[in-house]
């Protein structure tokens, strides 16, 4: 039975709003304290070495490369490249600083003139390099490895070293035009030195590739 005499209240609910801005002052109040008022530089303390790395974060270190490790790219390009201006100009006395010591002391810069000079038709050619074609390497191993005669893969390493002497073997490829090149290195004077350059100009069959 509804008793209809009964007074019914209906209270009103309280705002959440005054919560909501105490908690807001709150956090402005925290961020001024922690930003504004937090030191500019790194605070330096007696303990500059850290904890030692972990197994993991020392993982993540670059392991340093040995002696004579480098990127075969840039010796490629820096031989090839003065070598090539050397074709073009006729002048290959910068060429010939580069050279090892007994490749140097072998040939001077008119020999070496002399030796390529059946290659100056294609000079033209050769002032492309490097900025256009394709720099493709065929073959990089050391000089005393030989190839794997099993499965008759050649090794392509792409860092020179630590062993010298190193051979490079590989293709410039412009057009339908190739420079074919075989390139001994040896570690000399703290860099990759040229000990000899076989070089050869050909067109490609494009169909076979």
């Amino acid at each position: 039975m509804i008793n209809r005499n009964r007074k019914i209240r209906f209270r009103r609910k309280k705002s959440p709003k005054g919560w909501v801005y105490l908690l807001i002052l709150a956090l402005v109040i925290f961020g001024i304290k922690f930003f504004w008022f937090r030191p500019a530089g790194p605070v330096l303390n007696g303990d500059l070495g850290g904890p030692p790395l972990t197994t993991a974060e020392a993982a993540l270190e670059p392991a340093p490369l040995a002696a004579g490790q480098v990127s075969a790219r840039p010796v490629l390009e820096r031989t090839l490249g003065l070598w090539a201006r050397a074709l073009s100009s006729g002048d290959y006395s910068q060429f010939h600083q580069i050279l090892s010591s007994g490749w140097r002391e072998q040939d001077d810069p008119k020999r070496l003139a002399a030796a390529y000079q059946p290659l100056y038709p294609h000079r033209e050619l050769m002032e492309f390099f490097p900025r256009r074609g394709k720099l493709v390497v065929l073959e990089s191993r050391p000089l005393t490895e030989t190839e794997n005669s099993k499965n008759k893969t050649l090794a392509i390493r792409d860092t020179l070293g630590p062993e010298s002497p190193w051979l490079v073997r590989g293709e410039w490829r412009k057009g339908r035009s190739a420079l074919g090149f075989n390139l001994n290195l040896v570690w000399e004077a703290d860099e990759w030195r040229p000990a000899g350059l076989v070089v050869e100009v050909y067109k490609l069959d494009l169909q076979k590739r």
